[in-house]
Parts: structure tokens; C-alpha cells; sequence
């Protein structure tokens, strides 16, 4: 066996020698030290960029918003307008209460007047005859059913339906419904039981520049708030239902007792009532907070089917809470056990698909995020911005 000096002296030995090979070979050309050189300068420069464009990348939750200023929103209604004007033919400011009846859903409009105009428009507060301007008229013997007034030329207005006033008595409904009351979107014509809306250009003739631009600021600001208010009463509402959940718990727990004492159960068989409870609490938690997440994305094929399943799974957490109301009678029977147990099972199942669906698409960058908020709705919005899916 070798010595360690021996050993070290052969190591020593060998990385002489490749110390000449290299001089000898390697190093000796200036081409090929030049080569040696330029290669790691290449691979830096190579690294910096990825690096830079890795900092460039956006991460998929990562949403950009903008701030609209009032005319902004103006030009995005006019847009929205004129495209269903020229689909359904009729006025913009027709067009304008049809979107606003619809929350700016132009799709759903446009599908649901396709199939039955004429209750579309009923609804909407138009009725089915929506053609001709608005204009004051002189009317000869016209006494207004408000103020009494009769006199020589005066001058009346009325809408579609066919309610005229004088316009004194017009402007003064109008100033009411929009200084006061702060109404813009639904002012309604002044005869109690009539559902016909005062569109923008009857107002605009009827009132003074002032108003005209208070009101307009007032459909600005139904515009950013009623998106925002769809999806946080929403969430609300689970945090409010989950509250109520946890009560439903604790009398549940008080059922279970009496199941066990009069229907001979024991505290195992009396256990899907406590796994069903947890079911609905952890739904609920889930629930809520995909409204939040919700209000952020854009809408197209794929969040047709996020709501789709956020629908299913809200369904089912509504008939298992209210199964858990039923009297300890009907919780007894055996059909309702099985009931019980199969919702719960199914509440489970759905929650797990609709927090799959979510999460693949998310780390597939899917998704794809509003970033079009105007300032009201950034705001607004505030306490949901941290909101997880």
C-alpha cells in the first residue's frame, strides 16, 4: 500500500502535468484564448437578459388599474349606446335606459329583446312605442292635474305615456327627484302607478344646465358604484349567512342530543349533522370569497363557467342550510339522514371543483383581469383588494 507522501506526491505529479498540457495547448494560440474569453462575457449577457425579462413579467394575479376622469366614462357610455342603436335600431337615450335596466350587460340585452322586445321595453320603463322626439307643446284648454294651471300658452310636456304636465311643474318634480333625492337612472314620470323613465334628452329640455350636469354626474357615479355593489352584497351576504350558519351549529349540537334520546341514536350516528355543519361554514368561507375574486375579472367564456360553478355550489349550501332548520321530528327519519348526507357530500365535491377550476387557470395565466376601474370604483373597492380566491 502507497504511503500518503507517496500519494500526495503523485497527485502533485499529475496536476503538473496538466498544468503544462494546458500551457502547451489550450493557452498557447491567441485565437483559442480569445475564444476562452468571449464565452462567459456571452453567457453574462445572456443571464442579465433573462433576469430583466423575468422582472418585466407580469404574474397573472397581478391586475394594472387605470383612472377614468368623468368624460371617460361619458365617451364609454356614448360607445355602448351607439353600438346598441345600430343593432336595435331606436335612440341613444332609449338605448341608454335599456343598458342601464340591463347594468351595461349589452349581451344580455341584446339576447333578451332578440326573444321579446316588447316586455324588454315594458320592463325597462320605455313601453313599446319609443319613437319621436320629445318636445314642449302649447295645448288650447289644457288645465295641468298638479297645479291647476290654465292659462293662454302654456307649455306642457309629456312622455310616451302620455302624462302631460305643464313644465313649471315638470322642472320642479325633476329638481326634487335629482338635488334631493340624488335619483338619476330611474326618475319615473310623475303620475303615481306609471313606470315610464324620463330618458336624457326629456330631461335636458326640461331643466336648467346645472341640473343637466348634476345629473349626469349622478349616472357617472350609478355606473362605478353598480358593478362593485353586485358582487359586494353578495359577499356580504355569505359572511352575513355564515354568521347565521354558526348558530344553526350550535343548536344543531342541541339536536344532536335529542336525537340521541329519542330516537335511540348514538353520538357517532348523530355525527352527519356536525360534518354538514362544517360543510356549510367552510362554503360559505369559499363562497364569499370568490365574489371577490369575481369582481376583478373580465368577462368571456371562462368566467361563464367559474359563475356556473359558483352558482351550483351557492344552490347547494341554500338547500343544506335549510334542511339544518328542520325540527328534530324530521331530522330523525331516515329518508332525511340521507338527504342530509348526500347534499353535504355534494356541497364538498362542488366547492373542491370550483376551487380547482380557479386555481388551474390561475397558474395557467387564464384569467384574465379587469383593468379598466375608474377611480369611484378603486376606492370603493378598497377593502375586497386584498381579497383571496
Amino acid at each position: 500500500m502507497e504511503s500518503d507522501d507517496d500519494f500526495l506526491s503523485n497527485m502533485s505529479s499529475e496536476d503538473d502535468a496538466m498544468h503544462d498540457d494546458s500551457d502547451n495547448g489550450l493557452l498557447s494560440g491567441g485565437e483559442d484564448f480569445d475564444d476562452f474569453e468571449e464565452e462567459p462575457d456571452d453567457i453574462d449577457i445572456d443571464i442579465v437578459k433573462d433576469v430583466a425579462a423575468d422582472d418585466k413579467r407580469k404574474h397573472a394575479y397581478e391586475v394594472d388599474f387605470k383612472v377614468y376622469e368623468p368624460r371617460d366614462l361619458d365617451r364609454q357610455q356614448e360607445e355602448l349606446m351607439d353600438e346598441v342603436n345600430m343593432i336595435l335600431e331606436m335612440r341613444p337615450e332609449d338605448a341608454a335606459i335599456l343598458l342601464r335596466h340591463f347594468r351595461w350587460n349589452r349581451e344580455r340585452l341584446i339576447e333578451e329583446y332578440m326573444e321579446s322586445p316588447s316586455n324588454v321595453l315594458e320592463a325597462a320603463g320605455l313601453g313599446a312605442d319609443v319613437v319621436g322626439l320629445p318636445r314642449l307643446e302649447v295645448i288650447p284648454g289644457f288645465t295641468c292635474d298638479i297645479c291647476c294651471e290654465d292659462g293662454e300658452g302654456l307649455e306642457t310636456f309629456a312622455l310616451k305615456c302620455g302624462h302631460r304636465y305643464c313644465v313649471d311643474c315638470y322642472r320642479q318634480y325633476l329638481t326634487q327627484k335629482i338635488r334631493e333625492e340624488g335619483e338619476a337612472a330611474r326618475i319615473q314620470c310623475p303620475t303615481t302607478d306609471c313606470g315610464r323613465i324620463i330618458d336624457a334628452k326629456s330631461l335636458s329640455i326640461l331643466v336648467t344646465p346645472d341640473l343637466s350636469d348634476r345629473y349626469h354626474e349622478l349616472l357617472n357615479r350609478t355606473v362605478s358604484l353598480e358593478r362593485y355593489l353586485h358582487y359586494y352584497n353578495r359577499y356580504a351576504n355569505h359572511e352575513q349567512s355564515a354568521k347565521l350558519d354558526k348558530d344553526i351549529y350550535t343548536r344543531t349540537e342541541q339536536k344532536m342530543v335529542q336525537l340521541q334520546t329519542s330516537s335511540g341514536m348514538s353520538w357517532i350516528e348523530v355525527q352527519y349533522l356536525n360534518a354538514a355543519s362544517q360543510a356549510l361554514q367552510t362554503c360559505r368561507q369559499t363562497l364569499k370569497w370568490t365574489y371577490a375574486f369575481a369582481f376583478y375579472l373580465a368577462r368571456n367564456n371562462i368566467t361563464e363557467m367559474f359563475e356556473d360553478n359558483q352558482k351550483d355550489l351557492e344552490m347547494a349550501v341554500e338547500a343544506l342550510s335549510e334542511m339544518f332548520e328542520k325540527p328534530v321530528s324530521d331530522l330523525s327519519e331516515a329518508k332525511m339522514k340521507v338527504d342530509i348526507m348526500d347534499k353535504t357530500a355534494y356541497c364538498n365535491k362542488r366547492r373542491v371543483i370550483l376551487l380547482e377550476y380557479t386555481a388551474d387557470n390561475l397558474a395557467h395565466g387564464r384569467w384574465t383581469f379587469n383593468n379598466d376601474h375608474n377611480l369611484a370604483s378603486v376606492v370603493t373597492a378598497k377593502p375586497a383588494a386584498n381579497a383571496r380566491p
